[in-house]
């Protein structure tokens, strides 16, 4: 019998998803990664299945297991396969999201000549092998000579390996290591003394700790080595005991009835500044003790400098980090950290949960409301969930959640038991929360103030920065005006490639658009009637900066916004200012409203708290109830109290009531009757199919028809009472984004028939089902 493996080949096309089968002639295991030839292409495939048959099957073979890429464990083998039927995707979109090919690139043919041949052949492998590019007709030349042994053809394919770390000890203190070093040797001198200063104390220090060190030179470090000074060590041996860290009464309540629970599902509701991260390490410790491992995940925009630095101060070495801004050979490094048991705490984003962390023990998930563990158009995934399936699939492993303000559905699968729900309300120490004052705007414009400051939070600053304290102002709008236009025909300037309003950015004098990135000069003259009557409109984080520079001129401020802080290296340099006290004022968008501790704020203005209620989603008013109190958490963080002043245009908006008293119950309630009456989430599955097409003609032809299929197939199934198309088939919702026309088709189902209409709308819209031609057309859905 002749054994056969089925693959997932990672093309994302609709067309084409299924497995695909190829013989084999060597060992495998399902799991592995093989080299296969897919339509004339070398590809990386990923085994699913294994098996045997007396059936002989006119498939081509596999070439080769690339032993360099670690296998899929059950779990996520399983998790692959429930993230495609639940997020309804393509075997190529679930698997590729888990799946890493980092190490692996350049995966090619090559060719040797073993004997004489023609100086034509020869000519063609040299350009085969020199990666230029060669006509189908040569290639097909080859094959004769290739079963005729005279030439040979080989798989060949670039490995990236991470650097490696290395771990070394002290064999003997300062004064007996300077004994052995000439007093002219400088450079060692210097060296030594400075690794004694900086890691003595914990008995040893490892290669990336050297790397950072400005004195560093390998080959002198070497000579030290030599003479026996420090000496490498296989593993450290380390205490992560800490004694200095003492939970407050209702913290180590907390800590120790997730400890002793028989549940592995948690959810920590805690007021901002409330110790959540103190109770996080203490789990965490206690994980390790047990000698099991963590992940540890904080949203994109959480991972601040702050955190890395508290973290591997109270783990040291045991930390990897991964996340979207590494290069790819750090990202590698820190994956062979884990992968070696050298690093048993992964700190990362969102894509870390795909991470094969061995002897997993617990996965906490910190600030879990945000947006980047959402699945969205980019990411198919919602992480929470990912977690949830890992965990109950994980044997004596544990999930926690927390926030001081959790999404409208964990708090409900909370209130109903899928998470055991832990509730802290105070902040140690006898720290107040700080004091919220809600100001109209209506009537600051009605008495006449036309500027972003209303008089209370004017006299609110004046007073903190008399004080000498430091104030945050909160404007979750980047560039310097929202939109320019003409104000004697009405022109507005617009991106060419999407139907948004371009921002104007003044330092550089430009228009952008914050969607596709295109960029133009901004206008001195309408470009529609010539008039120079153009102004810029509305405000964004660089016009307030310099109206609050004309208003407090004698105090430094600074501005913290993708615009300025787009280099790792920036952000920690502006973090360490702020907490030098080098700056007063600090203006930013949503990078600051979570993350950060700084003690030193006293005052924080939210300066247009409406922004988020106008964007026309279902959880508009969670997300504004949720940033209002994230970013008022940074206010009073030490041992006074702190002031918030929220600037509103809607002072009686529930969200905004809520806030101000800081009762997330009370908006908990609000919400979710409005969502029960409008049979929003969490009560009814909500779908957006968007079909994407650069023709705007051929898009709406395409989303027509689908819309007739999909309503024929739940007439067909009668199943009319469980499913809502919201869409009208005439008035789909379209949009433009980087030339691309956007057109939505959405609906809701309730949660008891979820499963059968995911499998209509794969069917018909993943499948294609009805052979729909999709010609130059991508779908894309999105399930909540």
């Amino acid at each position: 019998m002749r054994r056969f493996i089925d693959v997932v080949i990672f093309k994302n096309v609709i067309n084409l998803d299924k497995l695909f089968t190829y013989g084999v002639d060597f060992h495998v295991t399902v799991g592995q990664f093989v080299i296969i030839d897919f339509n004339g292409s070398l590809e990386i495939a990923l085994v699913l299945k294994s098996y045997e048959s007396k059936e002989d099957l006119d498939v081509k073979n596999a070439f080769q297991v690339i032993k360099e890429l670690i296998p899929l464990d059950e779990t996520r083998l399983a998790l692959g396969m429930w993230m495609k039927e639940f997020y309804i995707l393509t075997y190529a979109k679930a698997f590729g999201t888990i799946c890493d090919f980092n190490k692996i690139s350049n995966l090619s043919y090559r060719y040797e000549i073993e004997a004489l041949v023609p100086g034509e052949i020869e000519e063609i492998v040299y350009k085969i092998n020199s990666n230029n590019v060669v006509a189908k007709g040569e290639l097909s030349l080859l094959d004769k000579f290739i079963e005729d042994d005279l030439i040979s053809k080989k798989i060949i394919y670039n490995v990236m390996h991470g650097e490696k770390i290395e771990f070394y000890k002290f064999s003997m203190d300062l004064n007996e290591s300077l004994k052995l070093i000439r007093k002219n040797s400088k450079r060692q001198i210097n060296l030594t003394t400075i690794i004694f200063e900086k890691y003595n104390s914990n008995g040893f220090f490892s290669s990336e700790d050297l790397a950072t060190l400005s004195e560093y030179e390998r080959n002198v470090f070497n000579e030290l080595v030599n003479k026996e000074i420090f000496e490498k060590i296989d593993n450290i041996e380390r205490d992560i005991s800490s004694p200095n860290l003492i939970l407050t009464q209702r913290q180590s309540e907390i800590t120790n009835a997730i400890k002793s629970s028989d549940e592995n599902k948690f959810l920590i509701r805690g007021v901002t500044g409330s110790g959540k991260t103190e109770m996080y390490f203490n789990l965490i410790e206690d994980t390790l003790a047990s000698g099991k491992n963590a992940i540890f995940l904080v949203p994109e925009i959480g991972l601040t400098p702050q955190m890395e630095i508290r973290t591997k101060e109270r783990f040291g070495d045991l930390v990897a980090i991964i996340h979207s801004k590494l290069t790819r050979k750090k990202r590698l490094t820190e994956i062979n950290k884990i992968e070696s048991n050298k690093a048993r705490i992964l700190l990362g984003t969102r894509s870390a949960i795909f991470s094969q962390m061995p002897n997993l023990g617990l996965i906490i998930i910190d600030e879990e409301h945000d947006d980047s563990y959402k699945l969205d158009n980019y990411n198919k995934y919602d992480v929470r969930e990912v977690a949830r399936f890992i965990i109950e699939r994980t044997k004596d492993s544990k999930l926690v959640l927390g926030s001081a303000t959790p999404s409208i559905e964990t708090f409900y699968k909370s209130k109903n038991g899928i998470y055991e729900l832990h509730v802290i309300e105070e902040r140690p120490n006898e720290i107040k929360m700080p004091k919220i004052t809600i100001t109209d705007m209506r009537e600051e414009l009605n008495s006449g103030n036309k500027t972003a400051f209303s008089l209370d939070l004017m006299a609110s600053m004046k007073e903190s920065l008399n004080k000498d304290k430091q104030v945050l102002l909160f404007l979750n709008r980047r560039g310097y005006s929202t939109f320019v236009t003409c104000r004697s025909c009405g022109y507005t300037s617009k991106c060419h490639k999407c139907d948004v309003s371009l921002v104007y950015h003044k330092k550089n004098n430009l228009l952008r658009c914050h969607y596709c990135g295109h960029m133009e000069k901004a206008p001195r003259i309408c470009p529609s009637c010539g008039s120079r009557d153009i102004r810029q409109f509305g405000m964004g984080t660089e016009k307030l900066e310099e109206e609050t520079i004309k208003l407090f001129p004698d105090f430094q401020v600074m501005r913290i916004d993708s615009d300025t802080t787009s280099r790792a290296e920036t952000y920690k340099e502006n973090v360490e200012r702020i907490l030098k006290k080098e700056v007063s004022i600090i203006i930013g968008t949503q990078m600051i409203s979570k993350g950060f501790d700084f003690p030193e704020i006293d005052l924080v203005g939210i300066m247009a708290s409406d922004l988020s209620l106008n964007i026309p989603e279902y959880d508009a008013a969670e997300k504004t109830f949720q940033l209002i109190m994230q970013v008022s958490g940074r206010s009073g963080r030490s041992n006074e109290q702190g002031n918030v002043i929220i600037q509103t245009y809607n002072p009686d908006h529930y969200s905004i009531r809520h806030a101000k008293n800081n009762d997330y119950n009370s908006f908990f309630e609000d919400e979710l009757k409005i969502r029960r009456a409008f049979a929003y989430p969490p009560f009814r599955r909500h779908y957006t199919i968007t079909i994407l097409n650069r023709d705007l003609d051929d898009g709406i032809n395409i989303a027509t028809s689908f819309f007739d299929i999909l309503l024929d197939e739940i007439k067909k199934y009668n199943i009319e009472e469980y499913v809502d198309i919201i869409s009208h088939r005439d008035r789909l919702s379209i949009s433009r984004l980087n030339n691309r026309y956007h057109i939505s088709i959405l609906l809701n189902s309730t949660i008891r028939h979820e499963k059968f209409i995911k499998n209509i709308i794969y069917e018909i819209f993943i499948n294609n089902k009805y052979k729909v031609n999709l010609n130059q057309t991508h779908i894309d859905v999105v399930t909540r």
